[in-house]
């Protein structure tokens, strides 16, 4: 009886192994199937990520503020606020005139045109976009900052986009 009690044990023993065996088995291929789709989730978002940088880097080649050289240029100048903000806020300002900004060639149809967005090339050109609220276009200027801070442009090309 003793005998026979511990071959039941044994064999029972030998299922529970085998059981908890098939058990990890099964659930070890479950986890390597997902950790495979993570490793190709985890490359195709770094495939985009790359791919993002590389764009990032076409559209920041021509900016003043990833340019050291430029940013060199006008490091004596002494400006309370980056370089960026200090045009812009005074291209902005030619915005109020009564015949609208001076630096745009073009008169609009029912309002005047300003200029809405402004964009630093490098220490001596931007590039500047403006609409009257129906036609738009871009224009690029030479700036220049003077000893006392203020700023002149001179206006290099315009455009102005057609209606569709």
């Amino acid at each position: 009886m003793k005998k026979s009690l511990f071959l039941y044990l044994f064999v029972f023993t030998l299922l529970i192994c085998l059981f908890q065996l098939v058990q990890g088995n099964n659930q070890f291929n479950q986890l390597s199937t997902e950790i495979q789709k993570l490793n190709k989730k985890l490359d195709e978002k770094n495939e985009y990520i790359s791919s993002l940088e590389l764009t990032n880097d076409r559209c920041t080649y021509f900016d003043y503020e990833s340019n050291q050289e430029a940013q060199n240029y006008h490091q004596d100048k002494n400006i309370s606020i980056s370089l960026e903000k200090h045009i812009w806020d005074d291209l902005l300002s030619y915005n109020n005139a009564e015949n609208g900004n001076p630096f745009i060639p073009y008169q609009g149809d029912e309002n005047n045109f300003m200029i809405n967005k402004v964009k630093l090339l490098n220490h001596k050109w931007l590039i500047a976009d403006f609409s009257d609220s129906k036609n738009w276009g871009e224009i690029t200027l030479r700036y220049f900052i003077n000893e006392d801070n203020t700023v002149e442009y001179e206006l290099m090309d315009a455009l102005i986009y057609s209606k569709r």
